[in-house]
C-alpha cells in the first residue's frame, strides 16, 4: 500500500477514497489507482458527477490542487465517491409511475437545458409533442384499467425505438409523458428527414397494437 506522501511523490493525479459522509479513508494502492484513471477516461463527465459507461455506475468526483512544499510542486488531487444508489433512488422518483418514462418535470428540465446547449453549440434537434386518438373514447368505453394498458404500451415502444442509445449521456434522446395521453420526445443530432421516418415508424408500430 503507497502512503499518501508516497502518492504526491509519483503522480500528479492522485485518488483518494471517501466514505458516505464525505471523510477520506484512505489513498489507493497502484492497482485501485489505475482502475480508478479508468473511470475517468471512461466517463461522461455531467457537471461534477460522472456516468461510467464500463460498469453501469455513477461517480461523484471532486478536485482540488495541492501544493507539496517539499518540491514545491502543485498536484491534482481527485476524489471519486460512488453514488450509483443515490443516482437510482433520484431516477426512481422522477419516473412517471404509470409509464415509467420521466415525469413532466423531469422532462421539462432535460428539454430545456438540452435545447439551450443545442443553440449554443449549433446542434441539429427535433422536438415533438403527440397524444393519442380517440383516447377518451376507448378510456370511456372499455373503462381506465383498459386505458392504463394502453398508456404503458405506447409508452413502451416510445421507449424502445427513441432511447436507442441508453447509457451514453450525451446522446440519449429524452421521451417523457407529459399528462393523461400526452407525451413529449426530443431527438438529438436529428433532421427533419430522420425525424419523420422515425416518427411513422413508430406511429405504424402503434396503428397495429391489438
Amino acid at each position: 500500500m503507497l502512503t499518501y506522501r508516497q502518492l504526491l511523490m509519483e503522480s500528479d493525479l492522485i485518488i483518494l477514497e471517501k466514505d458516505e459522509k464525505g471523510k477520506i479513508v484512505r489513498p489507493v494502492d497502484k492497482e485501485e489507482l489505475k482502475k480508478c484513471i479508468d473511470i475517468l477516461n471512461n466517463s461522461v463527465n455531467i457537471n461534477n458527477e460522472l456516468y461510467n459507461k464500463s460498469d453501469d455506475k455513477w461517480y461523484l468526483c471532486r478536485e482540488k490542487k495541492m501544493l507539496d512544499p517539499k518540491t514545491n510542486k502543485l498536484h491534482t488531487v481527485t476524489y471519486i465517491t460512488d453514488i450509483t444508489y443515490y443516482k437510482e433512488k433520484e431516477r426512481t422518483s422522477q419516473l412517471d409511475y404509470l409509464t415509467k418514462l420521466t415525469n413532466r418535470a423531469l422532462t421539462n428540465k432535460l428539454v430545456n437545458e438540452y435545447i439551450k446547449y443545442a443553440i449554443e453549440n449549433k446542434e441539429k434537434f427535433s422536438f415533438i409533442m403527440c397524444d393519442l386518438d380517440n383516447f377518451k373514447q376507448a378510456n370511456d368505453y372499455y373503462g381506465h384499467l383498459f386505458g392504463d394498458e394502453i398508456l404503458k404500451e405506447v409508452a413502451d415502444i416510445l421507449q424502445k425505438n427513441i432511447k436507442e442509445q441508453k447509457n451514453d449521456i450525451n446522446k440519449e434522446n429524452i421521451v417523457g409523458r407529459f399528462g393523461g395521453d400526452e407525451f413529449v420526445i426530443l431527438l438529438k443530432h436529428q433532421t427533419i428527414e430522420n425525424t419523420m421516418e422515425k416518427m411513422n415508424n413508430i406511429k405504424d408500430q402503434i396503428d397495429n397494437l391489438e
